[in-house]
């Protein structure tokens, strides 16, 4: 998520108006899709080894967590092969565990100043060389020997050290997103540059910006829920208010009928 905010914020682009292609449906690519959805990302379309994952679908969708993928992404239902959905996309995350899955034409293929993140290791699933000839604009991968490394120790660490001190036993997508922002933000714009755009592991600051942003996520999440029981709670002593001040319909048919037997 990192990787992505900034490479649009250098790019000026805007994450809810582009289209993200993610090859792979297993943990990671549902986990992205996921997070990406919780960012604002409108158009999203997930591929599998048979192709573009959309809503009705019958092949390969196997499990619990493609149907929420098919039901939840690709609003225009696009079908066909990788190739054929990557024409026109924004962005590519490779999480496909299939090194050279693309080439430079299907790169090509791709919207004007492209972002590719082949991240599968040790082989991506395109070479940067190859990415950038084929005009994308920001390339990164999963490998220490290429620019914009994207290794998950950039944040895990932090966020397990921050948890623990929190005393806290769940996230949500919504405090992912703002950690990933927090740390998108480290890369300030007078350094951000095509191949620069997630700061490196050891970067010192990290450890203490996730735990102060998990903390204030957290404040907003314990607010909202206060906020949403004293709502329910209200409702319900207006029920019972109105149910005390508006005479059933049941006791006005007896006091009806007592009132026609009485006259």
């Amino acid at each position: 998520m990192v990787i992505i905010l900034n490479a649009l914020r250098l790019l000026q682009k805007r994450i809810d108006s582009i289209r993200v292609v993610i090859a792979g449906a297993g943990s990671a690519g549902y986990g992205i899709f996921r997070i990406l959805k919780q960012a604002g990302c409108r158009n999203i379309v997930v591929t599998d080894s048979v192709g573009a994952i959309y809503e009705n679908r019958i092949k390969g969708i196997d499990n619990p967590y493609k149907k929420e993928i098919a039901d939840k992404t690709n609003p225009t239902k696009l079908s066909g092969s990788l190739s054929d959905v990557l024409k026109g996309t924004d962005v590519f995350i490779g999480v496909s565990g299939k090194g050279h899955l693309i080439n430079k034409d299907m790169v090509q293929s791709m919207n004007h100043d492209s972002i590719v993140f082949a991240l599968s290791n040790p082989e991506p699933e395109i070479l940067p060389s190859d990415a950038l000839k084929g005009g994308a604009r920001i390339v990164a991968t999963g490998r220490s020997d290429f620019a914009n490394q994207v290794n998950n120790a950039v944040v895990f660490p932090s966020i397990l050290r921050a948890l623990l001190d929190l005393r806290v036993n769940t996230l949500s997508e919504d405090m992912l997103v703002s950690v990933a922002t927090a740390i998108a933000d480290i890369v300030d714009s007078n350094h951000l540059k095509s191949d620069y755009i997630i700061p490196k592991v050891d970067d010192p600051r990290i450890i203490h910006i996730v735990t102060d942003t998990l903390k204030n996520a957290i404040q907003r999440h314990i607010d909202k829920k206060k906020q949403h029981n004293n709502d329910r709670r209200n409702n319900n002593d207006g029920m019972v208010l109105l149910y005390q001040t508006i005479t059933p319909i049941s006791v006005l048919n007896n006091q009806h009928s007592a009132v026609l037997q009485n006259t």
